[in-house]
């Protein structure tokens, strides 16, 4: 009774700290992102021309005012809040106030930061327009560079540039030609097809391009067909080796379509190809960017990630027959779908540069996808339409109602495998004692076996515990001596594995969702998976990580670390 007493009192004490640890870890959060817009304001207002104007008058007014004024009183070091808005060095120094001070002071106040700042880029890199001014080369590349480039290439194959218009406004239809007018790249045509457009600007703005470029070509559509019949009558003019897909109102980069043609030329075999992309507002000001990964079809199924700028084979639109009617909204998402099943990985290069800028307006869809409803109708068919075709066992539903991401829900065989869960460990009952609970009242998934690999325990409480789960028909102990080595262990827990798939668990894991290793088990047995992770979150309900980025603290590391559990992600 006392050590079941002990017990509660130890969870609630934790419960606690949780919740004070999950309002500070708030706090930090609210800070962190105020502090970034207000640093993206700060280097906007010093960009200006006013503020260029003025420099003469503010170092007048430090040297004759601001040196006659008092030194404001610094702010006193406080050791107890060092401490608690940095945990991990709370658990070295406890309560020793002296000896966190002198780590302050020996190590700087921008060192032993809170552990939600780890992952935060310094300051001078945490806006776009900053990234954009240190490595955007294209933004200080001359202009003559890229011409000379153009002028060596082996091979320049006609690139097709199709644009479905209906009424932009004026000044950004203008915007979007003259970007592919302006390309340093010349061997393109520019496809025009107006979906009888009532407001005779239209017709005037497109007459008078094409008669200042003879690469322009344009055709004015009687009816009104929606987006896939206009971009059908664009391509239908395409004669290009390649075409891009380009809207009303948007804007290429002057380099993009030579970038293309570049990589044309360095891998032959392309048949797709698709680049970054970002926004641009009313004002031009670029915002929002959009580094996209390379090929990734489970991620495609979730989002028309590819999106902007996108460079089909022309025959291999042909071959699949254009633009679908009925599918409005998602008619490239189901172009690029039908024509990447068709291909190969090899065949699919990325282009990882931000070539192309989706104007964003009140009513645009790169604003927010609540602007045009029929988008998320059309993106239920598209995704039902590639699980049909595939032939896959699997279910649709709609996993962010803001930012139309889908959830793709694999099913699990009538027959289940037997997956086998090693977990390693090393005394502290606690944590094992969670686990292994929260693995038998929380999973759905029962064909599984636990093998717990114990690396030398000597707790008498840990034995007897170890020794009671050895009981049990599903649970084996099986004992790892030497110094404590997660691969080496694990290896060869493996040995003793009697399932068609392993799990590796650590011991200090909870389990909070019922389906975790069915969802992960329904991956794992596809032909074309190998390993499969899942979201894991910190005790406060912060995301631990959501997956392991390669790149990141030089080797790898935990993307959307410190993230609230429900964030939508990149």
């Amino acid at each position: 009774m006392e050590k079941e007493q002990e017990l509660k009192n130890e969870k609630e004490i934790r419960a606690k700290k949780e919740e004070e640890l999950t309002g500070l870890e708030q706090a930090r959060a609210i800070v962190v992102r105020e502090s970034y817009k207000h640093a993206d304001k700060i280097r906007r207002m010093q960009d200006s021309l006013s503020w260029r104007l003025t420099s003469p008058l503010r170092f007048i007014r430090r040297c004759l005012i601001d040196s006659l004024r008092k030194n404001k009183k610094e702010i006193p070091f406080d050791p107890q809040i060092y401490l608690e808005l940095n945990p991990d060095l709370k658990k070295v120094f406890g309560t020793d106030l002296e000896a966190a001070e002198q780590h302050y002071l020996s190590h700087g106040k921008n060192e032993g930061r809170p552990s939600n700042f780890d992952d935060a880029p310094p300051p001078h890199l945490r806006t776009y327009s900053e990234w954009v001014k240190r490595y955007d080369d294209s933004e200080k590349a001359p202009i003559e560079e890229f011409v000379k480039r153009c002028r060596e290439l082996p091979k320049k194959p006609l690139l097709s540039v199709i644009m479905p218009v209906f009424e932009p406004k004026e000044r950004y239809l203008r915007k979007a030609i003259e970007s592919v007018i302006n390309q340093v790249y010349d061997n393109w045509e520019l496809c025009i097809a107006d979906d009888a457009s009532l407001k005779p600007y239209v017709q005037t703005v497109l007459d008078e391009y094409t008669r200042k470029d003879t690469r322009i070509k344009t055709t004015l559509r009687k009816t009104n067909g929606h987006i896939s019949e206009c971009s059908n009558s664009a391509l239908a003019m395409a004669t290009g080796d390649f075409v891009a897909l380009f809207d009303h109102d948007d804007e290429l980069r002057p380099h993009s379509l030579l970038r293309v043609a570049e990589k044309i030329n360095e891998f032959p075999d392309v048949r797709f190809l698709y680049t970054d992309e970002d926004k641009i507002d009313a004002k031009g000001r670029r915002f929002d960017p959009y580094f996209k990964p390379d090929w990734n079809p489970d991620l495609l199924l979730s989002q028309n990630y590819i999106c902007h700028l996108s460079c089909f084979e022309r025959n291999l639109i042909e071959e699949v027959g254009g633009f679908r009617k009925g599918f409005e909204g998602s008619q490239d998402w189901d172009l690029i779908l039908r024509v990447t099943e068709r291909i190969k990985p090899s065949q699919i290069v990325h282009l990882a540069e931000i070539l192309y800028h989706w104007r964003s307006s009140k009513n645009s869809t790169a604003k927010s996808v609540d602007k045009k409803d029929y988008v998320r109708d059309a993106a239920r068919k598209t995704l039902q339409s590639a699980l049909e075709r595939g032939k896959l066992s699997a279910s649709l539903e709609l996993a962010s109602n803001k930012c139309n991401y889908w959830r793709i829900r694999y099913k699990t065989p009538k027959k289940p495998p037997l997956v086998s869960i090693l977990i390693p460990t090393r005394d502290r009952v606690d944590l094992l004692r969670q686990c292994i609970d929260s693995l038998f009242e929380k999973t759905k998934y029962k064909n599984f076996e636990i093998i717990i690999l114990d690396n030398e325990s000597s707790d008498p409480g840990t034995v007897t515990y170890l020794a009671k789960l050895s009981e049990k028909e599903n649970v084996r102990v099986i004992s790892i001596p030497g110094t404590f080595n997660y691969s080496h262990i694990n290896n060869e827990g493996v040995k003793h594995a009697k399932g068609e798939i392993i799990t590796l668990l650590n011991n200090d894991i909870e389990i909070k969702e019922q389906d975790w290793l069915s969802e992960m088990v329904s991956h794992a047995i596809r032909p074309e998976i190998g390993c499969v992770g899942c979201k894991l979150l910190y005790s406060n309900g912060n995301i631990q990580h959501g997956g392991v980025v390669l790149g990141l603290g030089g080797v790898a590391g935990h993307a959307f670390k410190h993230f609230p559990s429900n964030h939508s992600g990149y």
